[in-house]
């Protein structure tokens, strides 16, 4: 069965090839948790490059790209860590991810 005749609810078989040891039910579960990892990594890698537009950048010295790329890390890894706190507690208050200087920040109407 592939892809475009498989039903809702039809059961899907997922097999994660590894050249690592895996020896027991736990040392599975790890590798799939550094798998799973690779995945948030790719997430980060998407905001630096899509939200950040880093391939964009045209500096001209290695000393001021160093720079910008120091500060699109962080920001990168600010959107990232704000997006998965959101996914893993829906409700939680704004307060957990930002300032109250940046709650009060405005945003454009077409955000709202």
């Amino acid at each position: 069965m592939n892809a475009t005749n498989r039903r809702i609810g039809d059961r899907v078989d997922w097999r994660l090839v590894t050249n690592l040891p895996v020896r027991s039910a736990e040392q599975a579960i790890e590798k799939l948790s550094w798998y799973a990892l690779g995945w948030k990594i790719e997430v980060f890698h998407k905001i630096m490059k899509s939200g950040c537009r880093a391939e964009e950048v045209k500096l001209r010295t290695a000393e001021r790209l160093v720079s910008l790329l120091a500060v699109f890390c962080i920001l990168s890894w600010r959107v990232f860590w704000i997006t998965m706190s959101c996914r893993a507690a829906p409700e939680a208050p704004s307060e957990l991810a930002l300032t109250s200087l940046e709650i009060k920040i405005p945003r454009p109407a077409h955000t709202r």
